[in-house]
């Protein structure tokens, strides 16, 4: 929930991000621009250069400034129910972050998962005036090159199972210290692997254990 009367009451935000809370924090960012208050955009990790489309991608820093009224962390669920909820229209910037949001959702779960809702939001944002063609493009189209490395390295190593419906992959953690690739980046290769004609099930294995088991809703 966002704490839009603590926000009211503040002089300086400071907004905590990860790396999937980032279109949230880029949409609150504008927001409180627009109450002319400071405000600062956070982010211990890394960030991915894909993320560039969203709206002050430039103001992410990763340390904390040494003063604040409010330090609000920012969650990973979408927040544009919530502006919708308080009435807060949304000018070309939140909606363009509350639209890489969406889009990136679509990259970590399954598209059957999503429901009408999904969608219709979609839709409000692009009607909004969300730029569509900059969030794909960034989001979609522009990876890195150790994200490259690692998905030929896993490409390899796969196994194709039970009549070709299971993708069995031995994994060494070495493998992503070489590839100099994420554990994020990890997640959306292993979903790749659903685009293979009959795969139902994805199985990421060190040894015996496993790891990670996605499976085909």
């Amino acid at each position: 929930m966002i704490p839009f009367d603590k926000i009211e009451t503040s002089t300086h935000i400071v907004l905590e991000a990860t790396p999937k809370s980032l279109a949230n924090a880029s949409a609150l960012y504008t927001y409180i621009l627009r109450l002319h208050k400071k405000v600062s955009l956070v982010c211990y990790d890394e960030v991915d250069k894909r993320y560039r489309a969203l709206p002050w991608y430039e103001k992410i820093r990763s340390t904390l400034p040494t003063s604040a009224d409010l330090i609000f962390k920012v969650p990973s669920k979408s927040l544009y129910s919530d502006f919708v909820q308080h009435e807060i229209q949304c000018n070309v910037k939140m909606a363009t972050a509350f639209l890489c949001g969406l889009i990136e959702e679509s990259r970590s779960v399954y598209p059957h998962s999503h429901d009408g809702t999904y969608f219709a939001q979609l839709a409000q944002l692009c009607a909004l005036g969300a730029d569509y063609e900059s969030c794909v493009k960034s989001l979609y189209y522009q990876e890195s090159l150790s994200k490259f490395r690692l998905k030929g390295i896993l490409f390899q190593k796969m196994l194709l199972q039970e009549n070709g419906t299971s993708v069995v992959i031995n994994f060494d953690g070495k493998d992503l210290v070489a590839s100099g690739a994420t554990m994020q980046e990890l997640d959306e290769i292993l979903y790749e692997f659903f685009h293979l004609v009959h795969v139902k099930k994805v199985i990421l294995k060190d040894q015996n254990k496993v790891l990670k088991l996605l499976k085909d809703k």
